[in-house]
């Protein structure tokens, strides 16, 4: 399987894993102790390994100075479905500006794109207890990726049967705008790609509008793709009744 596609901030660079071991850490003080990004992708590989996931394609980017970390992994057990892979992204700062955080998305094969569904905060400080603490954290962060991946697989066959007519796509593209999702540079390539794909998702459903509004978000720094996709999906899933067909499903 292929690396996610990793859109990086202006002043980062794509590096190989083996790279996060020689950024230099800070110094720890009283009240902090900053979290090796190496451990940290280390700590979650291992987590999602006891609940039968393993990483099959992995891609990391670091700010120039490595005050930021950004990664994004596909997760497989086996279970393979040929339209999309679960993803895991993963967010740290060695300035204090990001807490280590996990996000759990997917990315559809035919297009390559990215989205995410929701983010767990690990630690919003890195204390000097973060060594006693992270484990937990980390194992009650990945503990339901089971049940994620089987509600994004029901949520995206979910998309695929609900039709979408012209003029409520026009209601909900505006929507997105109104909830940040895309701003005004982003909705004509929303509108673009609902009218002429430039791949085949079928007739005109939700997952045909939700994989448009992705390929619009490419170029989106991978930093800003959690916090506008979640709101994507959450978006769909009120146009959908997703949240209730899922319970049903439960």
């Amino acid at each position: 399987m292929n690396a996610p596609n990793l859109m990086l901030h202006c002043g980062a660079n794509a590096v190989e894993r083996d790279a996060l071991s020689g950024v230099v850490i800070p110094k720890a003080t009283q009240s902090y102790k900053p979290l090796p990004y190496c451990d940290f992708v280390d700590m979650v590989q291992d987590q999602l390994q006891d609940f039968g996931f393993r990483f099959d394609g992995e891609a990391h980017g670091l700010m120039k100075d490595g005050s930021k970390y950004f990664g994004i992994a596909n997760l497989v057990n086996g279970a393979a479905n040929d339209q999309h892979a679960l993803v895991v992204g993963l967010r740290s700062s060695l300035d204090k500006s990001i807490a280590p955080s996990i996000a759990f998305g997917s990315q559809v094969f035919v297009c390559d794109n990215l989205a995410f569904t929701g983010e767990v905060t690990i630690s919003r400080k890195q204390t000097r207890f973060i060594g006693n603490d992270i484990r937990p954290l980390i194992y009650d962060a990945v503990a339901n990726v089971t049940q994620m991946r089987k509600n994004q697989d029901r949520r995206f066959e979910i998309y695929q049967d609900t039709k979408i007519l012209s003029n409520k796509a026009g209601a909900v593209i505006c929507e997105m705008y109104r909830r940040e999702i895309v701003n005004t540079t982003k909705l004509g390539k929303v509108i673009e790609e609902w009218d002429n794909p430039s791949h085949d998702f079928g007739g005109r459903t939700a997952w045909r509008l939700f994989n448009a509004t992705t390929e619009a978000l490419k170029g989106t720094p991978v930093l800003d793709m959690p916090t506008r996709t979640i709101k994507l999906q959450t978006l769909l899933d009120e146009v959908t009744d997703t949240p209730r067909l899922l319970q049903q499903a439960a």
